[in-house]
């Protein structure tokens, strides 16, 4: 359990796949939360997994059709992007990584309410959202 994952196999093979892809995709970003004593990263890989999967209806026992909300809409048209969910989960960690870096005492929350109001914001596309978050 010292890495967190300690929740369904499902939850956390995807969760480890999410931190593999933010690793390769922002290298010396993961390398410095890394080794940041402020953040657990691994655990926070799993919360924002478990986050994202929450805002999104995506939790396993859930009916099978997405409710018909602007954030679900919108995470349906970025999905025209193969790595969508993936992207989402990097934009999210940035966040993260944003809301620790100023000091924020609840950094998940407010990168939550983040891509909360990314998703709202109806985006065109994934590249509209990575660039809005910024």
């Amino acid at each position: 359990h010292s890495l967190g994952f300690d929740g369904e196999l499902e939850s956390s093979i995807l969760s480890l796949q999410n931190l593999v892809y933010f690793s390769e995709r922002y290298n010396q970003l993961a390398k410095k939360m890394n080794n940041d004593p402020a953040i657990a990263f691994p655990q926070v890989g799993i919360k924002t997994t478990a986050m994202l999967a929450s805002i999104l209806y995506l939790q396993s026992g859930t009916s099978e059709i997405l409710p018909a909300n602007n954030i679900c809409k919108s995470f349906v048209r970025l999905m025209d992007h193969p790595k969508a969910f993936e992207e989402l989960y990097c934009v999210s960690l940035r966040l993260y990584n944003n809301a620790i870096s100023s000091g924020d005492s609840e950094p998940l929350k407010t990168a939550e309410r983040k891509i909360v109001e990314l998703l709202v914001s109806n985006p065109g596309d994934l590249q509209t959202l990575i660039q809005n978050a910024e």
